[in-house]
């Protein structure tokens, strides 16, 4: 019975110093890892294009050309789109901080006896207009412009 526990406990730790040693390694197998995952994935798809008389380089190519092109399309579409939903997200901010302050803020004092002086400590449409803190105004506007370094 001792036997069979202490063997337990072996293996809890042989899992536990895996699972670390992968955990310290994520930046260098991730790479091996979606390579895996994308010839997993597409390998049917290639095949299928041996049977048509392709030889397996050709195939490959295509199926990874294909699937660029497929990605850089959904980019093309999708980084305007969200650049759109932030930005409207930014314009809005102010509205949003509004109703909090005239909903949640007083709903948070009466139930829980949250003091919510942080809506009113920020001016939210002057956060947005500049970037920053309002305290920041002064800086923001009169920081002198350096000129732009090249790095390579």
């Amino acid at each position: 019975m001792e036997n069979k526990i202490s063997k337990q406990w072996y293996v809890l730790a042989v899992v536990i110093l895996v699972g670390y040693l992968v955990y310290l390694l994520s930046p260098i197998l991730t790479p091996f890892a979606v390579g895996a995952l994308l010839a997993y994935l597409f390998d049917p798809l290639a095949d299928k294009l041996e049977e048509l008389k392709l030889n397996r380089t050709l195939s490959v190519t295509l199926v990874f050309l294909v699937i660029s092109l497929i990605v850089f399309g959904v980019a093309l579409i999708l980084i305007p789109a969200l650049e759109r939903q932030i930005s409207s997200f930014i314009s809005n901010l102010p509205l949003y901080f509004e109703w909090l302050r005239q909903n949640i803020s007083p709903w948070l004092q009466s139930t829980f006896g949250i003091q919510t002086d942080i809506f009113n400590y920020w001016n939210v449409s002057e956060l947005v207009s500049i970037g920053g803190h309002p305290a920041d105004q002064h800086a923001v506007q009169h920081r002198p412009r350096q000129p732009l370094r090249r790095h390579w």
